[in-house]
């Protein structure tokens, strides 16, 4: 933090430096000691900075300007994205280029062969050679007073004109326009990328937070005491928090662990993509297929115990109203005889 204080302070220096130094203004009065004084006070510093990040690493790490991006995440975003667009920017340059060399080509052609000056502007001077062509082209292609060039070239030969015209539509319009296009889209998508990872940053942090014994899992009790600074943290509403234990807590253990809760936190804030919303159909059509087994496989069992048993076992049977059991002085009915209410009486 306070390499940046001093940095902010000597930008703002800077300024005050050009506009008011008698070395930079001879119209200031202002003592030119006090900027000697305060430069020496910047080199100080700056210095004195360099000499503990060497001797704090070890090594000339002079160029840790990635501390500042930490302390300004959107300024590393930025960054990170001109980084990001460097391929597309060159191929648009390279393109761009060889528009221009072919444009170049046929203006020098008949600029060396024109020496009429319409408006002020000399043909010769705006066409002469292929840099001079080149130059007015890219003249045309900022729109810097490009409509007062297109008319006197038109008052000399109409296709000239009308070829700068194409020039604009083709450079201007098109490629440029496709361009910001392409640098919107890896601006948003570096960006999409640094904010998730800053977010799941900070759900890390959350966890670390609210596992209190640090056994590496958070139990109901401890998400329940964490749970209100855990929706300051990470920008979940409380009331959608609330009742995410169980929802989190996906193998009923009931403990949930770092991945649980990184998942599940981000599905909270993320709204359903269309192929989750396939597999939750998918696996709501498997699921009656999935029931239907299991139930085989536990009447399988069942009935395996039974034969364990032995053939003549029948589970107990309840009489129906108004039959009357056989008492203990009676003759118990054998498992062949007919018992009203048991199994297969109808």
């Amino acid at each position: 933090m306070f390499g940046l204080v001093v940095i902010l302070l000597n930008a703002s220096w800077i300024g005050i430096d050009l506009d008011y130094n008698p070395d930079q203004n001879s119209g200031s009065e202002a003592p030119k000691d006090l900027f000697v004084a305060v430069e020496n006070i910047f080199c100080f510093l700056f210095t004195f900075e360099l000499g503990v990040r060497v001797l704090a690493y070890r090594q000339p790490t002079l160029l840790r300007i990635s501390r500042v991006f930490r302390l300004v995440p959107e300024l590393g975003m930025m960054v990170k994205s001109m980084a990001a667009a460097v391929r597309s920017v060159s191929s648009t340059f390279v393109l761009t280029i060889g528009i221009m060399y072919v444009f170049g080509i046929i203006l020098t052609q008949w600029g060396k062969e024109s020496e009429v000056v319409e408006d002020e502007i000399s043909m010769v001077e705006m066409f002469g050679s292929i840099p001079d062509s080149f130059l007015t082209l890219m003249q045309v292609l900022v729109f810097d007073d490009t409509f007062s060039l297109i008319r006197a070239c038109m008052h000399v030969e109409a296709y000239v004109g009308w070829l700068l015209i194409i020039f604009i539509i083709v450079g201007s319009f098109t490629i440029l326009n496709m361009l910001i296009g392409v640098l919107c889209e890896v601006v948003a998508n570096t960006c999409s990328e640094e904010k998730e990872k800053i977010l799941r940053a900070k759900v890390t942090e959350a966890f670390i937070g609210m596992d209190e014994d640090g056994n590496g899992t958070i139990s109901r009790k401890e998400f329940d005491s964490q749970i209100a600074l855990t929706s300051q943290k990470v920008g979940i509403p409380l009331e959608l928090l609330e009742n995410a234990f169980e929802v989190i807590d996906m193998n009923s253990s009931g403990e949930i662990d770092h991945r649980e809760f990184v998942e599940m936190v981000f599905k909270l804030l993320n709204p359903p993509e269309t192929k989750e919303i396939v597999l939750v159909q998918k696996k709501l059509e498997l699921l009656p297929a999935i029931m239907r087994r299991e139930m085989a496989e536990v009447v399988r069992e069942e009935l395996l115990k039974f034969s364990q048993q032995g053939l003549n076992y029948l589970p107990p049977v309840k009489a129906h109203p108004g039959t009357q059991l056989p008492s203990s002085g009676e003759k118990k009915a054998t498992p062949t005889q007919q018992v009203p209410g048991a199994i297969g009486d109808e």
